[in-house]
């Protein structure tokens, strides 16, 4: 499909799934104060409705044309009663908006941000969308070749929650990997009118901290990158902060304090639905709930009716409850395919199918020793309290510590680029007087968060699940700042936030332009995939040419499958034990595995495969034996890509 119409296709996806959203809103009795809020919790809610309704059919085996479109009309018919009071609704709040002069300079910010995020939604999904190649679009394309959701053995990615994925198993049905990519940059979109109806109920008296807040989260170089591609975090951050928003409603709006608190769990298992990270969020969220509901209960005067402990107790186990209740598919799945629900984590308490303690230690290692910043003794990331009261200074001055650059260490990627407007702007907080008491909530559920993302895995984009929330609260301290009877500090501020914000628009323009000719057309998909990924794509379409459909491939340093056309395994050690190289004693015992797996031809890369064409590791041992005796020939080879056949296959096409 062309480019434009995949836009208009998202927008009627997105229309369509608030409307069945806000039937459920009504159905719950929640009346949201604003057209901002209403769009926001309706679409979240259709959405991730409109995900689970697609993880139906895939477990049923019907991911078929028929059975989609049936799907999307069932969907359109459920929201159809919605759109005449949508419509008003969206008319009149659009025609009643006066966001003044400095509330529309932040908007314009917005939009041109919006704008930058865009270009790269529609453009290919590059080499810089590792994940995106690799499983968030690789696993549901698989998928879609076999009608139904299929246990993966070699990707252990395919076994984490994977809500977004069947939204973006949607968008490849349906038009390709732009609609796709399209789904995340929407709840990008939404987010940022969250943000707006957040501020409106929760800051009325600081109109400019919603357009702030969303200028603040819209240029941030790493968000803006994210909201182009088929990844996970920004949808992530978008639930949570739902859940919170509906948390803060449950306190101020008493009469609907049940209601609030559920569609806050609703929004939460979304959340968990969505990347395990979210786990941690679900004890924090607990206590958050136990506050309130016990606040309540004391804050109630003896004359009136006080609710009871056993109801306050209710309150806390039905949130409790239905957050899992609403995660609990994805976690199921996973424990019924490899029998561990949080495969692979926690490998040592539960096992799981395919994987084993060495893969289990090489993936931690990955997570925990790959990001951070170094310590000067060596090249390992600290991990003490010096080193997390500097991380936030780190995670700004020294982005490219905190970012997966993929075999380029030395590249400062633009993309990885947090800014220093949030940690800027969350500081003068501790000055301020009179802050709102769910700002303080919001900074103390986000450094509970940090201890656990410090101890884990200090990658910038799994802290994406609160930058919503951060960014708000930096957008009401900018607000304020601004709003200062003192003119001089008023001004410098202003200064100040135009200046970040300036050049932090000024790095997502330089992503955006290079995806611009791709994402407009005037390149040709094929010529920018052939610069961008390289020699792997090359290989890749040399594969799909001229192989049966029957082939299999083994893939070695080059785990991006999303291009193949024909069924494929990861065959690094470090992925599964579906190839156990430490138990062979000679290259023949791999041969054989080669032949029980299916497998016809080999693809290695050597950038990322670890030395093993020159025999290193427990793989090359092996393999190049082999490649040495003839038993795996060469078929195409360019650019340190090699593919090679399990048996005499005749050159068809040259290699490079």
């Amino acid at each position: 499909m062309h480019p434009f119409s995949d836009i208009l296709a998202i927008l009627a996806l997105g229309f369509v799934a608030f409307a069945v959203g806000r039937a459920c809103l009504r159905g719950l009795g929640i009346q949201p104060r604003t057209t901002a809020e209403d769009l926001a919790l309706g679409a979240g809610l259709g959405l991730g409705i409109l995900a689970y309704a697609v993880l139906v059919l895939g477990l049923l085996g019907v991911l078929r044309t028929w059975a989609v479109a049936g799907l999307l009309v069932l969907f359109a018919a459920g929201g159809a009663r919605q759109v005449p009071g949508v419509a008003r609704d969206l008319v009149r709040s659009v025609r009643g908006w006066r966001p003044g002069f400095w509330g529309g300079i932040l908007i314009a910010v917005t939009l041109i941000a919006a704008a930058t995020a865009l270009v790269g939604a529609l453009a290919p999904p590059s080499s810089a969308e590792w994940d995106s190649l690799s499983y968030h679009l690789a696993a549901p394309k698989v998928y879609l070749r076999h009608h139904r959701i299929v246990y993966l053995p070699y990707d252990h990615h395919s076994n984490f929650p994977f809500t977004m994925e069947m939204l973006y198993a949607l968008g490849l049905m349906l038009s390709g990997h732009t609609l796709a990519k399209l789904f995340h940059y929407l709840t990008f979109v939404l987010t940022l009118v969250a943000m707006g109806a957040f501020a409106r109920r929760f800051f009325p008296a600081q109109p400019l901290s919603g357009p702030a807040a969303a200028a603040i989260f819209a240029t941030i170089p790493l968000v803006n990158f994210e909201a182009g591609t088929a990844y996970i975090d920004v949808a992530l951050g978008y639930c949570v902060l739902l859940s919170v928003h509906c948390l803060g409603a449950s306190r101020s709006d008493g009469a609907a304090n049940s209601r609030w608190l559920a569609l806050a769990a609703v929004y939460l298992g979304l959340a968990m639905g969505i990347k395990m990270t979210a786990l941690v969020l679900y004890p924090l969220l607990l206590v958050w709930v136990a506050w309130d509901v016990l606040r309540l209960r004391a804050a109630s005067s003896p004359e009136a009716e006080r609710p009871p402990r056993a109801a306050a107790g209710r309150q806390l186990l039905v949130f409790a409850a239905l957050a899992v209740a609403v995660a609990s598919p994805w976690y199921v799945k996973t424990w019924v395919y490899t029998g561990n629900p949080v495969y692979p984590f926690f490998y040592s308490v539960f096992g799981g199918r395919d994987w084993g303690a060495l893969q289990a230690e090489m993936y931690r290692k990955s997570q925990v020793h790959d990001f951070g910043m170094p310590s000067k003794q060596g090249d390992m990331p600290r991990r003490d309290l010096v080193a997390f009261l500097l991380a936030p200074y780190n995670l700004v001055a020294h982005p490219n510590y905190y970012f997966d650059k993929h075999g380029s260490p030395e590249r400062v990627w633009p993309t990885s680029v947090v800014g220093p407007l949030l940690l800027a702007l969350l500081a003068p907080l501790l000055l301020l007087r009179r802050i709102p008491w769910i700002v303080w909530r919001i900074l103390l559920l986000a450094l509970a968060f940090a201890v656990s993302w410090f101890v884990m895995s200090q990658q910038s984009r799994y802290f994406l699940a609160v930058f919503p929330l951060l960014a708000l609260c930096a957008g009401y301290s900018a607000a304020r700042i601004m709003a200062t009877r003192w003119e001089s500090v008023s001004g410098i501020a202003g200064v100040c936030l135009g200046a970040g914000l300036a050049t932090l628009l000024a790095l997502d323009g330089l992503t955006a332009r290079e995806l611009a000719p791709a994402a407009f057309g005037t390149v040709s998909e094929e010529a920018f995939q052939a610069y961008n990924v390289g020699p792997s794509y090359r290989a890749f379409g040399f594969l799909n040419r001229y192989l049966p459909s029957t082939a299999k491939v083994a893939l070695y340093g080059e785990p991006r499958g999303y291009f193949l056309d024909l069924d494929y395994i990861w065959a690094d050690l470090g992925h599964s034990t579906l190839i156990d190289y430490l138990s062979m004693k000679r290259p023949e015992a791999l041969l054989r595995r080669y032949h029980e797996l299916g497998i016809t031809h080999v693809l290695i890369n050597s950038r990322y495969a670890g030395g093993l064409l020159d025999g290193q590791g427990p793989e090359g041992r092996l393999v190049v034996p082999l490649l040495e005796r003839g038993a795996l020939q060469p078929i195409w080879e360019g650019g340190g890509v090699l593919v090679l056949a399990l048996a005499p296959t005749p050159r068809a096409g040259g290699g490079e």
